[in-house]
């Protein structure tokens, strides 16, 4: 077959399905269709599309009020009220030099996790709640942890490095 004959094959194969398509977008245009009206149920009560009882195993809608009260919409920049700002962490008495705590914060991953070194050597990585030592972590801040040592807090600073 020549390359002649073989363009003309392709050129009728063209200019078939153009015509196809033609007349399957004249027939959808000109063949009317007929739609029957969507039944309408009769409703008895009007109300009915909006309870206020909610599914099985649903909490009721009231419940959500106190959510929908909160006021999301704060502004991001200007000045500072007493509305807007987030309560300040509590005061932690300074250090008592008397109290010597068996541990040395080496470093802290978070606020939620310190890296402390007991008297033996060992290496410890405790959260907040865990107790070491004898000593409870009661927070973490970013190179300071909050302990209680006998009944005393006591602010472990993470030492400066030597440079």
């Amino acid at each position: 077959m020549s390359p002649r004959r073989k363009n003309l094959a392709l050129y009728t194969a063209a200019a078939s399905c153009a015509v196809g398509a033609l007349a399957c977008a004249a027939w959808a245009v000109l063949a009317p269709v007929e739609v029957d009206p969507p039944a309408i149920a009769p409703t008895r009560n009007a109300r009915a599309a909006t309870t206020t009882t909610a599914p099985a195993g649903l909490p009721a809608l009231a419940a959500f009020e106190e959510v929908w009260s909160l006021p999301l919409r704060k502004p991001l920049t200007g000045p500072t009220t007493a509305a807007n700002l987030t309560p300040a962490p509590p005061d932690v008495p300074p250090v008592n030099p008397a109290a010597s705590v068996p541990l040395t914060l080496l470093g802290t991953i978070g606020e939620s996790t310190a890296i402390l070194r007991t008297q033996a050597g060992a290496v410890e990585v405790k959260s907040v709640g865990d107790t070491t030592a004898g000593v409870k972590i009661l927070s973490v801040r970013p190179s300071q942890v909050e302990v209680d040592f006998n009944g005393q807090r006591v602010l472990l600073s993470k030492p400066k490095d030597p440079l």
